[in-house]
């Protein structure tokens, strides 16, 4: 089996078929629509698969050993075809979605489906799969699967899980991942060459608290997990972001964080690039050319908050506010200048990356 990219990953679905793979999994599936098109690369036409468009062509590996009519007459059999539930559109219009001919299986994304419904943030994660609400959509997804004709299928990290799923009506269970059993394995080896006993690890299906929804900083531990929370919803509602430059956390940037403090007390900052790749400084950069603390640092988005002691800035004179626009003009200026120049440096990267180029005489004819 071959999980390809999504509905719209035609090639790999023919590549994977041509190579010999008895089937593929198709994840990110959303639409009627996007079943159609996955059925339509999987299958050659025929009277079962009038859409059917998968480009014929041989020798291929799946037709080695017969001839060509042989293969064709019972390729559309050999093809197996597994559909991943994991969206809420999905999910909602299941009915619909395996109402399509050609498909096998319909195998849930359990975490993606988690968190796409709200459970995993409403009642944590993996805490919400062994919640009321999880077990009634994997009881839908079974009854909807029976009634199409489908296996409906599911992970089953421990034996005890296997045994209740299996129970349910799941009947294709993926009881490991690749890197799980890759680890188990250099584990197990691993004391078997120092002479001791293998540690099996703890279970994983453990229920765990809720994650939080950010890492915050050192300095936020000193506030409250409810004010966290309250902190970060905050900043998810801010739309003006504060973009970091190539100059990092520098006293500008401080300037316009102050400003965005004098009516909110979250600033939402946003960088990309060499800072991004250390978010760990930056955040700590962050906090002390400001004075403020990062309560939310995910990807490149960081909140920065002004803390409880911080007072606003005073209404600036007529002629402060000028100069304060004419500083702000300028650095505006400085950071239009230092982005060209990094689009520059990124170009000159790319094209030292690319090589020598031929270069192209003209005649003088």
């Amino acid at each position: 089996m071959v999980r390809v990219e999504g509905p719209l990953d035609r090639g790999t679905i023919q590549q994977s078929l041509d190579l010999g793979a008895a089937g593929v999994m198709v994840p990110t599936v959303n639409t009627v629509e996007d079943v159609a098109r996955v059925v339509s690369a999987c299958f050659y036409p025929s009277p079962a698969f009038p859409t059917g468009s998968r480009s014929i062509s041989w020798p291929i590996r799946p037709q080695l050993g017969r001839d060509v009519g042989a293969f064709l007459s019972a390729a559309n059999d050999e093809v197996v075809l597994i559909l991943q539930c994991e969206t809420r559109q999905c999910y909602d219009d299941l009915e619909a979605v395996l109402a399509v001919p050609g498909i096998d299986c319909c195998f849930m994304g359990p975490v993606d489906l988690s968190h796409a419904l709200g459970l995993a943030q409403r009642l944590g994660f993996p805490a919400c799969f062994d919640s009321p609400d999880f077990q009634e959509c994997l009881r839908r997804v079974v009854a909807v699967c029976r009634d199409k004709g489908v296996a409906a299928g599911n992970f089953a990290m421990s034996e005890a899980k296997a045994q209740k799923q299996l129970g349910m009506g799941f009947s294709l269970l993926a009881t490991g991942t690749d890197v799980g059993l890759m680890a188990e394995a250099a584990g197990k080896n691993a004391a078997f060459a120092l002479g001791e006993q293998y540690a099996q690890p703890s279970n994983t299906d453990k229920a765990l608290p809720p994650l939080p929804p950010g890492t915050p900083s050192a300095a936020a531990a000193s506030i409250s997990p409810e004010r966290l929370k309250e902190l970060r919803r905050a900043g998810l509602a801010i739309k003006d972001t504060v973009k970091i430059g190539r100059r990092g956390a520098a006293e500008g940037l401080a300037n316009q964080v102050r400003q965005r403090w004098n009516t909110s007390e979250i600033a939402r900052l946003y960088c990309k690039g060499k800072h991004a790749a250390n978010m760990k400084l930056l955040e700590q950069q962050l906090e002390a050319v400001t004075g403020g603390i990062v309560v939310h640092r995910a990807g490149g988005t960081v909140f920065l908050y002004r803390g409880d002691d911080w007072q606003p800035q005073k209404q600036a004179s007529e002629t402060q506010q000028q100069e304060v626009a004419e500083q702000q003009q300028q650095g505006q200026g400085q950071q239009q200048v230092a982005e060209q120049q990094e689009s520059a440096e990124e170009a000159d990267e790319q094209a030292e990356r690319a090589g020598p180029q031929p270069t192209l005489w003209e005649s003088s004819e």
